[in-house]
């Protein structure tokens, strides 16, 4: 079967504006990525409970399981308007951080793997030890705070 599916360049645009005594202090960033053929978007109720958003492999994967090597841009958005969601990352050596979304917050990652990152960016990745060095990402997991919130999953792979 030949797949119809042209790969396309993703476009994500940053902007923020706020004028301070009568003057423009915000800005515009754009980040493109090429050659994406592959999207996985959903809401999800996130619960009290701890529950799986997704995860990566090494070899090829379907549903919320992703080939770490192609994955290059995600998005988790808080859609709920009063209560907090956490983010659970964790890396291939056990090892785990948080991140609190406040509601409409939004929690931006790119390169799963660290073996494709073409540098040494800590920000993408979960950092075991300073001796081990970076690892890649292998599950992101998510609780809601105080009651159930809705969390929009945007992820973009190769």
């Amino acid at each position: 079967m030949t797949s119809t599916i042209t790969a396309a360049t993703l476009t994500v645009k940053i902007t923020e504006t706020i004028s301070l005594n009568g003057r423009e202090q915000g800005g515009d960033n754009t980040l493109t990525v090429g050659s994406i053929n592959e999207i996985f978007k959903r809401i999800v109720t996130v619960p009290v409970t701890e529950i799986n958003i997704y995860t990566t492999t090494d070899s090829v994967a379907g549903g919320s399981q992703f080939k770490s090597a192609r994955v290059q841009y995600v998005r988790l958005t808080n859609k709920d308007d009063t209560n907090v969601i956490w983010i659970v990352v964790k890396n291939e050596g056990e090892d785990e951080f948080v991140i609190i979304l406040a509601p409409g917050e939004s929690w931006l990652s790119h390169n799963q793997d660290s073996t494709t990152s073409g540098g040494m960016n800590a920000a993408n990745y979960a950092i075991s030890d300073i001796d081990v060095g970076l690892q890649d990402i292998t599950a992101v997991s998510a609780r809601a705070s105080t009651a159930a919130c809705d969390l929009e999953v945007f992820v973009a792979q190769t």
